[in-house]
C-alpha cells in the first residue's frame, strides 16, 4: 500500500503505467481497457468518525470550506481523474493552487493544452506526463483559474534578489509554525522513505527545511487566492507536518478541510466487505481519506541503489 507521495520525481524515475481510457459516474469510477469496463466503487472515509461516507456528503463538507487540500499519490492517474471530476462536481468559484507549477506562476490556457503548462513553467518530465492530463483538460474546459505554489529547488538554493521578500516572509511563517519533536519525526522519517533509507541525516536535515518552505509556500498561495483547492502531494496536505498544520497555526481564521487519496489493490477496491483500520486512517492525517486502486510501477528504489552505488 502507497500512502503517500513517498517517491520524489525526476530525470531518473521511469513511469510505467497504462493510460486507461476514463469516465465517471455517480457512485463509482469505471475504467475502460481493451474493451473491458469494471466499476470501481468509491471507498471514502472520515478520519473523525472512521466513517464509510458517500460522495455527495464530501461534496457537501468541501463546498461550506474556503480552502480545499487534495492529495495525490504523483503518478496515479486513477486519483488525478476522481480530482477532476470531484472539482467538476463541486462547481464552485474556487480557484485551483497547485504544486506542479512553479511558486505564483499561471497558467494562461490555450487551445495547447501541453503548450499552456510549459509556459507556465510545467515541467514534463519531472511530473511523468501525461498522467495529469485528464485534470488538466478538465480545468481548462472549466475555465479554472491556476496558480503555482511550488518552490523550486534553483529558488530555494540560489534565489534572485526580487525572491528575496517572498523567501523572507515564507521563512517567518515557517518560524511561527515549529514542529513538536514528535512531527519532526515523522516528517524526517517520511524525508528518509520518500528516498529509500538511502540519504544521510544531513541530507534529511537540508530536505526537512526546503520541505516546511514549500508547504509555506503553498499556504501562503492558497490563502492569497482563496476560495482555492490546493492539488498537492498527500504529505503535503498533512495537518501534522504539512499545509494544514501551518494553515491551522498561521491562517487558524480560514476555514478548511483535507483529503488525501491512498493506494490500495484492486481486490481491496472491489470487495464490498473491506474496512480500512483506523491506524491506516489516523495515518493519514487529513480529515478524510479516498481510497483508489494502486497502479504498476516499477521500482524507484531500484535506480536510487544504482545511483548511489556508481556515485
Amino acid at each position: 500500500m502507497l500512502e503517500m507521495d513517498q517517491i520524489y520525481f525526476s530525470s531518473f524515475h521511469k513511469l510505467k503505467f497504462y493510460y486507461l481510457s476514463c469516465f465517471m459516474i455517480l457512485g463509482g469510477l469505471f475504467f475502460n481497457t481493451n474493451g473491458f469496463t469494471k466499476e470501481i466503487n468509491d471507498q471514502i472515509y472520515n478520519t473523525s468518525t472512521f466513517k464509510k461516507i458517500t460522495r455527495e456528503n464530501l461534496l457537501i463538507d468541501l463546498q461550506a470550506q474556503k480552502i480545499i487540500m487534495l492529495g495525490e499519490v504523483h503518478d496515479n492517474h486513477f486519483q488525478h481523474l476522481i480530482k477532476a471530476n470531484l472539482i467538476e462536481e463541486l462547481d464552485s468559484n474556487h480557484s485551483v493552487v497547485s504544486e506542479h507549477i512553479p511558486f505564483q506562476n499561471k497558467v494562461t490556457f490555450t487551445s495547447d493544452l501541453n503548450l499552456s503548462l510549459m509556459n507556465a513553467g510545467f515541467d514534463k518530465e519531472a511530473w511523468s506526463w501525461p498522467v495529469h492530463i485528464e485534470l488538466y483538460e478538465r480545468l481548462r474546459t472549466l475555465n479554472k483559474t491556476i496558480i503555482g505554489a511550488n518552490l523550486s529547488r534553483d529558488l530555494l538554493i540560489s534565489p534572485k534578489q526580487k525572491n528575496q521578500d517572498i523567501l523572507i516572509k515564507l521563512s517567518k511563517i515557517v518560524s511561527s509554525c515549529k514542529l513538536d519533536e514528535g512531527e519532526r519525526k515523522k516528517l524526517k522519517s517520511t524525508l528518509f522513505r520518500s528516498h529509500c533509507n538511502l540519504i544521510n541525516e544531513k541530507a534529511v536535515t537540508h530536505m526537512e527545511k526546503a520541505q516546511r518552505l514549500r508547504d509555506a509556500a503553498m499556504a501562503y498561495v492558497a490563502v492569497k487566492n482563496a476560495p482555492s483547492i490546493l492539488i498537492a502531494g498527500n504529505s503535503h496536505v498533512r495537518a501534522d507536518y504539512g499545509v494544514s498544520q501551518i494553515l491551522n497555526v498561521f491562517f487558524s481564521n480560514i476555514s478548511k478541510v483535507s483529503v488525501s487519496f491512498i493506494e490500495i489493490s484492486e481486490n481491496m477496491i472491489q470487495d464490498s466487505e473491506w474496512e480500512p483500520t483506523t491506524e491506516i486512517l489516523l495515518t493519514s492525517s487529513t480529515d478524510y481519506v479516498w481510497f483508489t486502486p494502486e497502479i504498476e510501477r516499477e521500482d524507484p528504489c531500484e535506480s536510487l541503489k544504482y545511483m548511489s552505488e556508481t556515485n
